[in-house]
């Protein structure tokens, strides 16, 4: 078949004079075109060509329009094709029907060619828009992932080399002069931070994990023995609440839990609770830190966005995450403060 810039649309219709006259339609304007009268041979068109619309026919013998039109969308290899119906008789049962089944427009019969190409030059245009969108998409995630991936490795060394600079000479040199090793060292660790951050934002637009049952209590015992030491240096005080279990991907869970913790022990809470409330069906961790301005509430799970009640460094990525992954769970996440010194509760509400 021969390339052309506007498409190829299938014609499947039981009368031969509707398909050669939409096809030379189709050829005025630009576009290539196959025909067939028999439904059943749809799907076997659609895995030798590269289709872009169907126009379907509704009766015809055999198999009817609507049956090829569940079998299209039902297969996910063609379910972005879109269908325009063609039909004698456009009532209301018909066009619902259509839509249910998931065509994107109808078409009555006798149709004038003006109104046809129109239909069909719409559905096409917005059919390659979205494998643009979606093959632009797609290459910025793998960017982001390949970059951040091979940024990690020179860092570390930065940072492990600094650090093991710093312990050699720590007895030889005074504070003043130490400073500038030890900023390299702090920066280096914060872009690993960051880009630890861009990973795991990739994998979540790209890594899909299956769901299963999570013990939410024992989630949280291995959250605070990895901030074992971030608790001790912070003198807090973490009272606990039995979590009931849920479903969904331990693995992200786990991090939007550490990263909501991490946020109550950085931002100055000596005490921190976290627990269920029965009541709102929601997670909850409160701290008794610097608390939020009510102007920045909406703005926290915001990408870049950290608090500016007090300065502390951060890579402004975190919260944005947890926002991502509770999406991902259909469920919302939102905080609550009553200003600055008087804490936060974070609350998570899950729907799965």
């Amino acid at each position: 078949m021969k390339n052309n810039a506007n498409g190829c649309v299938l014609i499947v219709d039981d009368e031969q004079f509707i398909g050669a006259l939409a096809g030379e339609i189709l050829k005025i304007n630009n576009f290539n075109s196959l025909f067939t009268t028999d439904g059943r041979k749809v799907l076997g068109i659609l895995e030798q060509n590269n289709i872009d619309l169907i126009l379907l026919d509704i009766i015809m013998p055999n198999i009817d329009g609507y049956e090829v039109c569940k079998l299209v969308k039902s297969d996910e290899r063609f379910s972005d094709i879109p269908i325009i119906f063609l039909s004698a008789a456009q009532e209301k049962e018909d066009l619902i029907k259509g839509f249910k089944l998931g065509a994107q427009d109808f078409v009555r019969k006798p149709f004038y060619g003006e109104e046809l190409i129109a239909r069909i030059k719409s559905n096409v245009e917005l059919k390659h828009s979205r494998e643009n969108l979606a093959r632009v998409n797609q290459d910025l995630q793998d960017f982001m992932y390949i970059a951040s991936h091979d940024l990690q490795s020179p860092l570390v060394s930065m940072s492990g080399f600094a650090t093991i600079f710093i312990d050699s000479v720590s007895d030889k040199l005074s504070e003043e002069e130490l400073f500038p090793i030890k900023r390299i060292e702090a920066n280096s660790r914060k872009m690993q931070d960051l880009i630890k951050s861009l990973l795991d934002v990739s994998r979540l637009n790209t890594v899909k994990n299956q769901f299963s049952e999570v013990n939410c209590n024992d989630l949280l015992d291995n959250i605070i023995s990895t901030l074992d030491i971030n608790i001790a240096e912070k003198d807090v005080n973490i009272a606990r609440k039995e979590l009931p279990n849920m479903c969904g991907d331990k693995i992200r869970l786990e991090t939007l839990a550490r990263n909501i913790v991490s946020n109550a022990i950085k931002y100055g809470g000596k005490n921190i609770e976290i627990g269920f409330d029965e009541s709102k069906k929601a997670f909850y961790v409160k701290d008794d830190g610097v608390g939020i301005d009510p102007e920045q509430l909406e703005n926290i799970f915001k990408p870049g966005s950290r608090l500016q009640t007090v300065k502390i460094e951060g890579v402004g990525m975190g919260l944005s995450f947890c926002k991502k992954v509770v999406d991902l769970h259909n469920g919302e996440i939102w905080a609550e403060s009553e200003g600055k010194g008087k804490g936060t509760t974070i609350w998570m509400k899950f729907k799965v």
